[in-house]
């Protein structure tokens, strides 16, 4: 039986936008997730003094586009100031001159590797299931 090119054509772009579909869907659910679990940890791996930076961290999503999602997750209540400062650690001025120095809590950058690994696990995971 002979089919016809654009025939041919017609069901390769079917099946390619039911893909894409079930695609969307993975994609979607790993985004949210892994951007949840995230938060969860710099909750809980987060320097606290009161509490109110650690408390702080939020997910929100971002405005979605045709096949385009995602999330970011920051700081909330003014504490995104302190972000940079307990990460990577300042110098300590008063009165003009340099008094001491701060040090690093480095808590960002690991939750971030790690939010990574498992978002690229989880969408190869749910992919291949997809098959």
């Amino acid at each position: 039986m002979a089919i016809s090119i654009d025939q041919l054509a017609a069901e390769v772009n079917r099946q390619l936008a039911l893909f894409q579909g079930a695609t969307d869907e993975v994609v979607e659910k790993a985004t949210d997730d892994v951007a949840k679990m995230t938060v969860q940890q710099l909750k809980a791996t987060s320097p606290r003094g009161s509490g109110d930076y650690a408390k702080s961290w939020r997910s929100e999503k971002l405005k979605s586009r045709s096949h385009h999602y995602g999330r970011v997750i920051h700081a909330g209540d003014g504490e995104y100031r302190l972000t940079h400062l307990l990460e990577k650690g300042h110098d300590v001025v008063r009165g003009g001159k340099v008094v001491g120095h701060a040090p690093a809590y480095p808590h960002i950058a690991d939750a971030e590797q790690k939010a990574i690994a498992e978002f690229e696990a989880e969408i190869r995971r749910e992919v291949e299931a997809i098959k």
